[in-house]
């Protein structure tokens, strides 16, 4: 399985077992990542790795709800929507203890 492919297919299987995802949604993911180019996906994890848009957080006038799993390996929560919380004067941040990366339809958020 070329690298890639394993990474995306760790990506999604790193939820709760009791939050299986289906081979059919690992396929059709591992198909959409495959037709990018080798150079766009690593732009793209270059930019979203380094962009830094702490300057940016003041400049949010708009009511900001942040959302984030606690147990989130992908994009740990104290680096990103804690900070983000901080920056954005009145914003409201709900952690969902427990939740991974990218909450699904049935994570049970409430």
């Amino acid at each position: 399985m070329p690298g890639s492919s394993r990474f995306l297919q760790n990506l999604l299987r790193s939820r709760p077992a009791a939050e299986p995802v289906s081979q059919e949604l690992l396929d059709w993911a591992r198909g959409i990542a495959m037709q990018a180019s080798l150079k766009a996906t690593l732009e793209c994890a270059r930019s979203f790795s380094s962009t830094d848009f702490r300057g940016d957080l003041p400049a949010f006038k708009v009511p900001t709800l942040i959302i984030h799993g606690t147990e989130d390996k992908t994009v740990p929560i104290d680096a990103s929507s804690r900070a983000a919380a901080k920056g954005i004067a009145g914003s409201t941040l709900i952690e969902y203890d427990g939740a991974p990366h990218g909450c699904s339809p049935r994570t049970r958020l409430a």
